[in-house]
């Protein structure tokens, strides 16, 4: 909860248009708020999220080319254009 709150308040102060912290205070300042780690983390479940998501739909994508009658494939020739 404590992650959240502090999400909020960087929230607000991006929102609020003001410029009085520079980059890094205010990288600092969100990871003082949130943690790192918690941020790392769900970054690392994002990329591993999708990672396995990609290698999901290549797997389905083989499995589904494998099925396919490929007599029934048109040949294309390339002067039909």
């Amino acid at each position: 909860m404590a992650a959240l709150e502090g999400l909020c308040n960087i929230t607000e102060f991006l929102w609020s248009g003001s410029s009085r912290l520079g980059t890094q205070d205010l990288e600092e300042r969100i990871i003082m708020s949130v943690g790192f780690w918690p941020i790392a983390l769900f970054i690392l479940f994002v990329i591993l999220w999708v990672l396995s998501k990609v290698l999901f739909y290549v797997r389905k994508s083989q499995e589904q080319w494998r099925k396919v009658d490929k007599s029934k494939l048109k040949e294309w020739d390339d002067d039909e254009w």
